[in-house]
């Protein structure tokens, strides 16, 4: 098994599940319910248990999110979201793994 493969599942162990953060609450109040993450190799989306993750707020009104999904097709894929309050910035793909 590639190492950096195997290095993507361990931190994919050590996250937490992605939904047990929602609702995010900004400090202006703004909720953001949940995020959906799409598998790039089969299109089926990351649900419940599949996609771990960690949230930073990086000031009031801004929050990163940073996940791995593990998809039924094998594939893991690695992500960061950016939001601020009321907007979703960028979506930045970081890594894609097969099985």
């Amino acid at each position: 098994m590639d190492l950096e493969l195997q290095k993507l599942k361990n931190r994919f162990k050590r996250m937490k599940q992605m939904h047990t953060f929602f609702p995010l609450i900004f400090k202006t109040g703004h909720q953001l319910d949940g995020i959906q993450a799409i598998c790039e190799k089969c299109g089926m989306p990351f649900l419940g248990d599949m996609l771990h993750g960690t949230v930073e707020f990086n000031k009031i009104d801004k929050a990163r999110i940073t996940g791995i999904g593990q998809c039924c097709c094998g594939h893991y894929e690695e992500f960061i979201m950016n939001f601020n309050d009321e907007t979703y910035i960028s979506h930045l793909k970081e890594h894609h793994f097969p099985f």
